[in-house]
């Protein structure tokens, strides 16, 4: 008589549950197609029902993006453990380092378990001058070299910038166990191509819109210079800003510099807004200056929704854009060649319709939602099979 083999499960990690909800949906989807049971431990900030909602078992988990306090780590990893106990799971995703260091630490008491290190970004830490982050980065780097070097633990990047920064100048990992994933996956239908302007819309200032945290790593400092610029040289260009300081990141921007500028009318600042779709269809090209990302979910959204990006020529944003064809690229922390990008996307209306169709088809060609899925799931699948 056969016997029915049990069914694979999959553990995702998250510091807040709303950062599962908005950037790990299509991989988890991608997993339960695949054939395996979903779980998600995260933080808890009032939306485990949202995430109960899809499918999934939400189970709270004690953590505190923000907390540095060593009882409240203990805890965390403690109740990461009984977490471990209680699901059982074959492959355990965790994103971002926090929960990759905690998640490596569990494993140990599960050893069953494949550990999936999603590095989706490569940040402060990893990216920061400061003595801070320099002292920060020298006791992860030895804690991931040491958690992560046997041979259950795999790693997760969306570009090969970020492998060839873990595993050959940190000896993090090796490139044999080192995927790379293109990112989290995009709703298209979320995001639509928004109709034609009527001629009265096209009376309106021409907007650049960045929309994420307000960093200074994310090159909001240079956007603000570059709208200084702008106001004189061609102040038909309104740029416009959404999203909120992270007090927990010391790259954050003050929100009295934020709302300084504001008052100012160099910029309009919104703060966070949900409607994000409905803010780039009023936007008409999108702007991000970082100094390095994973794969920027916001230069995807605007792409789908047809907007042309400025953005620089680093990590993961060159991933997105290709010069001249959906966007430009601009040397990194270069506030005039900024400028003018977005100057010259702002006076040729026919470019940023055309590089605005490009940028919707090559989000639907490599980024959209059901891709992504179904490359993790092909993926978790691969590791479960070779573990067997």
């Amino acid at each position: 008589m056969a016997v029915d083999k049990p069914t694979p499960s999959i553990l995702f990690l998250a510091t807040e549950d709303t950062a599962f909800l908005r950037h790990r949906l299509p991989m988890a989807e991608g997993a339960r197609r695949a054939g395996f049971a979903v779980a998600v431990a995260s933080g808890d900030t009032g939306h485990g029902g949202e995430i109960a909602k899809h499918g999934f078992a939400a189970l709270p988990w004690k953590i505190a993006r923000k907390s540095l306090n060593p009882l409240r780590e203990a805890t965390a990893i403690g109740d990461l453990v009984r977490i471990f106990r209680r699901v059982t799971p074959t492959v355990v995703y965790a994103g971002g380092v926090k929960a990759i260091v905690y998640g490596a630490i569990a494993r140990l008491f599960h050893r069953r378990a494949t550990l999936i290190a999603a590095f989706t970004g490569l940040g402060y830490v990893f990216i920061g001058s400061d003595p801070k982050a320099r002292i920060l980065r020298f006791f992860i780097v030895a804690a991931l070299r040491l958690l992560l070097r046997g041979g259950q633990a795999r790693i997760l990047v969306q570009n090969e910038d970020d492998r060839e920064f873990l595993n050959d100048r940190l000896k993090i990992g090796t490139s044999a166990r080192t995927v790379i994933i293109a990112g989290s996956g995009i709703d298209l239908d979320a995001y639509p191509v928004p109709p034609e302007e009527t001629e009265t819309q096209k009376e309106r200032p021409v907007v650049a819109l960045y929309v994420g945290r307000m960093l200074w790593d994310k090159g909001v400092g240079e956007l603000i210079a570059a709208a200084r610029i702008l106001a004189v040289r061609a102040p038909a260009v309104r740029v416009r800003l959404i999203g909120a300081p992270d007090p927990a990141n010391p790259q954050s921007v003050a929100a009295g510099d934020l709302e300084r500028w504001r008052d100012e009318g160099l910029i309009d600042w919104l703060g966070p807004r949900a409607d994000i779709a409905r803010q780039w269809a009023d936007a008409d090209i999108a702007v991000l200056p970082s100094y390095r990302e994973g794969l920027p979910k916001s230069l995807l959204e605007a792409g789908a929704c047809a907007r042309p990006s400025v953005t620089t020529d680093v990590a993961g944003c060159h991933d997105v854009v290709r010069d001249g064809v959906n966007g430009f690229l601009a040397p990194v922390r270069d506030v005039a060649a900024l400028a003018d990008a977005i100057e010259r996307l702002a006076a040729d209306p026919a470019a940023r319709r055309r590089m605005g169709r490009e940028a919707r088809a090559i989000v639907e060609a490599r980024f959209a939602a059901p891709i992504i899925a179904a490359q993790f799931g092909d993926y978790i699948k691969t590791l479960v099979q070779s573990a067997a």
